[in-house]
C-alpha cells in the first residue's frame, strides 16, 4: 500500500487530479499547474511514478528527446473490499482525497464550458440521502445498483453517446441512540 503522505502533499493532490482520466506531459502539467514550481513538479512526478500512483502511458520523441505522458494508476480509483480493510485510518482517507479531488476536477472542467442555464438539460445532477438499513438491505441496494449500472454500460453507445462520470460512494454514520 502507497505511504499516505505520498497522496497527501496538496501539490501532489492537483496533479493526480489532472492526471486521473487523461495522460499528460510534464509541459501540460506545469502550464495547468503554475502554482508548483517546475523542480518541485518533476519530483512530484518521480514521487507519484515511483510509488506506482501514477505511470508511464505513453512516451513520443520531441526534437530529439523523450517525452513521457503520465495517467493516475486507475487501481488508485477503486478501492477493492479486501483492500480497504487492510487499509489504515490515513490510507483510507488518501484514497478517498484522490476520488473526491477527480469528482471535483470533473465538475470544474463542466463548469468552465457549460453555458448558465444548460446544465441540467446535460445531465449533471448529485444527490445525498440518509438511508437507515440493515446489512442485508445495505448489501441488496449495493448488489442491484451494480447490476442496473452493468446493464446500461453494456447498452451504452460509445459512437454518439455523450460521457458521463457516474460515482457512488457508500459512508457508514455513526449510529444516533435514542437516550430518551
Amino acid at each position: 500500500m502507497v505511504d499516505p503522505k505520498i497522496l497527501l502533499h496538496p501539490e501532489r493532490l492537483q496533479i493526480l487530479s489532472e492526471l486521473s482520466t487523461h495522460p499528460r506531459t510534464t509541459k501540460w502539467l506545469q502550464a495547468q499547474l503554475p502554482n508548483i514550481a517546475q523542480a518541485s513538479l518533476y519530483r512530484h512526478i518521480k514521487t507519484l511514478s515511483s510509488a506506482d500512483v501514477i505511470r508511464v502511458a505513453q512516451t513520443a520523441k520531441i526534437n530529439g528527446a523523450e517525452e513521457k505522458s503520465y495517467i493516475l494508476n486507475q487501481e488508485m480509483t477503486q478501492a477493492d473490499p479486501d483492500h480497504i480493510e487492510r487499509m489504515s485510518g490515513d490510507e483510507l482517507t488518501a484514497y478517498f482525497n484522490i476520488f473526491v479531488a477527480n469528482l471535483a476536477r470533473i465538475l470544474a472542467r463542466f463548469a468552465r464550458h457549460s453555458p448558465i442555464g444548460t446544465r441540467q438539460s446535460s445531465g449533471l445532477s448529485f444527490n445525498q440521502v440518509t438511508l437507515h438499513l440493515t446489512t442485508e438491505q445495505l448489501n441488496d441496494l449495493k448488489s442491484r445498483m451494480s447490476d442496473l449500472v452493468q446493464d446500461v454500460a453494456a447498452q451504452q453507445n460509445l459512437k454518439t453517446g455523450r460521457p458521463y462520470f457516474l460515482a457512488s460512494t457508500t459512508l457508514p454514520m455513526e449510529h444516533a441512540h435514542d437516550d430518551s
